[in-house]
């Protein structure tokens, strides 16, 4: 099997997979631990649907696909959950940027070279000037948040990527409608990515 790793960029084969833990040893040792972030926009002219749906199937995906339990799935939406379904999880908040600036923390905290990391996002997306200097294309790709502020991607690499301890796995699906700034606010992108 060939992966990337990612700390040289380059492609390297791997012969023997890492063991599988049984769930047991997942929930007592919190090894497996995922942040979902799922958001409507619920009274903007910008809301979105999809996401929604997108909530619950994920949530079945880890539970039933991959084994997290309940308690190490955090949820940030705005999302209506019904009582029953927001028991279910460690915490359901709403996604606002400081919620997700904190739910990606939690993600990386106490993570040790064993853990299984998954972040997910469902919502908008949008480019916004770059003032560092450091994007080739002068623009930072974000991500929106509830409260309308923006996440940038170096703000995702310092928490999420940068604090991984080597051994550890994080997934990251973003699943997002991009928009691009113009004079009369944002409108919609032809060139979703």
């Amino acid at each position: 099997m060939e992966t990337v790793n990612y700390l040289s960029g380059e492609w390297e084969t791997v012969t023997k997979p890492p063991p599988e833990l049984d769930n047991k040893e997942k929930s007592s040792s919190k090894l497996y631990k995922a942040l979902v972030v799922s958001i409507t926009y619920v009274g903007s002219r910008n809301r979105l649907y999809a996401p929604g749906r997108d909530l619950w199937t994920m949530l079945k995906i880890l539970h039933n696909a991959f084994s997290f339990e309940y308690s190490d799935i955090r949820v940030l939406t705005d999302v209506v959950m019904d009582e029953d379904g927001a028991q279910c999880y460690e915490s359901v908040r709403p996604p606002t940027a400081g919620n997700i600036v904190k739910g990606m923390e939690w993600l990386t905290a106490s993570s040790t070279g064993q853990s299984r990391l998954f972040f997910y996002f469902s919502g908008h997306g949008v480019q916004a000037k770059d003032h560092t200097g450091e994007e080739d294309d002068g623009l930072n790709e974000c991500l929106v948040a509830s409260d309308d502020y923006f996440i940038s991607d170096d703000t995702i690499r310092a928490i999420l990527v940068n604090r991984v301890p080597l051994g550890a796995r994080l997934a990251c699906m973003v699943d997002r409608r991009v928009f691009l700034p113009d004079s009369c606010g944002l409108s919609e992108s032809e060139d979703c990515c």
